[in-house]
């Protein structure tokens, strides 16, 4: 999906409708967080993987994910 939200117009906003939808689902939280930063709005991923972080604290896509966008905006 996320190499989708990446290619697809408008993919990337269903995601989001969907993360709305349902903000306790981990994979959802997932999915938007690596769109985002895929599609170079790391500032607005950070957050939703860090939520996908707490829904699913043994992911290690979700901290893979965190730490790589953390990395390119120098965030703490």
């Amino acid at each position: 999906m996320t190499l989708q939200a990446q290619q697809e117009p408008g993919a990337l906003d269903e995601l989001t409708k969907t993360y709305q939808l349902e903000p306790q689902n981990p994979e959802i939280a997932l999915e938007l967080g690596t769109a985002l930063a895929g599609a170079g709005q790391d500032e607005q991923a950070i957050p939703v993987l860090k939520h996908a972080l707490e829904l699913d604290p043994k992911s290690a896509e979700a901290a893979y994910q965190l730490g790589l966008t953390l990395q390119r905006t120098n965030a703490p």
